[in-house]
């Protein structure tokens, strides 16, 4: 996967920088907000808690898609990487439980 920023403009009444980015994924589905969140903030050497990802727009037909960011200078946001840890461990447990119920 790979994010080009397009656009990107700072915002100093709302204290955050405000992007429009491009993800080619080729080969893969649409990507998370998540994986999107993890890499931006690898790529801008700032904390996930930083890192919002407003939304994702897939391009109708392409191995791409359009992405909204706000990378904030003070406001923390939720790490969506650890949110999709605990509703794949919720869905196991609730497997294991359809398995005993059988």
């Amino acid at each position: 996967m790979k994010i080009d920023v397009i656009s990107e403009k700072t915002n100093p009444y709302m204290k955050r920088k405000e992007m429009n980015a491009r993800i080619e994924h080729s080969k893969e589905s649409s990507p998370s907000k998540a994986a999107v969140q993890a890499i931006v903030a690898k790529q801008l050497k700032v904390d996930v808690e930083r890192v919002e990802i407003v939304n994702i727009q897939s391009e109708v037909g392409m191995p791409a898609s359009q992405s909204r960011i706000y990378v904030w200078q003070e406001k923390k946001v939720k790490d969506l990487s650890k949110n999709e840890e605990k509703k794949a461990e919720e869905s196991k447990e609730e497997m294991i439980g359809k398995e005993r119920k059988i």
